[in-house]
């Protein structure tokens, strides 16, 4: 039975992989869109990026 809790947690760790990546792409493209459309707003909002908006880095 413990090879079956292996596979689950390995599962959930797959799963929280996924949704890192996909939070990362998705604060990559909101980059690319505030550089095209105002440059500005990239120092304004130089916080912007995935570690500094990591709950253990407040």
């Amino acid at each position: 039975m413990a090879g079956g809790r292996d596979s689950e947690q390995a599962q959930a760790v797959e799963v929280v992989a996924d949704l890192v990546r996909e939070r990362t792409r998705t604060f990559q493209r909101l980059r690319t869109l505030l550089r095209e459309y105002d440059s500005a707003a990239l120092s304004a909002y130089a916080d912007l990026t995935p570690a500094a908006r990591m709950p253990w880095n407040c």
